[in-house]
């Protein structure tokens, strides 16, 4: 669970699997969050209610696509054989996003 100033909650449930998967899932538990709320795609504004955060489908594809790569190019993780299921809840002040 990760919490920013601009009150967005990032919830996340992470289930491993393959020879690796243990290790892939606390990567992306411990990454995710980071390249989620860092990405300009999910930025909120102050508005009450809040908008929905402008392209947040793209924020996700963007933040997995980068997750991959870097599983990709780890040098002890075989992510070929290896990776995890992601089940993640974004909260915005009072809207709820789900993706998995």
């Amino acid at each position: 669970m990760e919490e920013d100033n601009s009150g967005v909650l990032l919830c996340g449930v992470f289930d491993g699997h393959g020879p690796d998967g243990h290790h892939v899932a606390r990567r992306v538990r411990d990454a995710l969050p980071s390249l989620l709320l860092n990405n300009p795609t999910s930025a909120t504004t102050n508005h009450d209610p809040p908008p929905p955060p402008p392209n947040i489908e793209e924020a996700f594809i963007q933040a997995y696509t980068q997750m991959d790569d870097t599983l990709k190019s780890h040098p002890k993780i075989k992510s070929m054989y290896s990776g995890t299921t992601a089940l993640i809840m974004m909260i915005v002040k009072v809207l709820t996003f789900f993706h998995h």
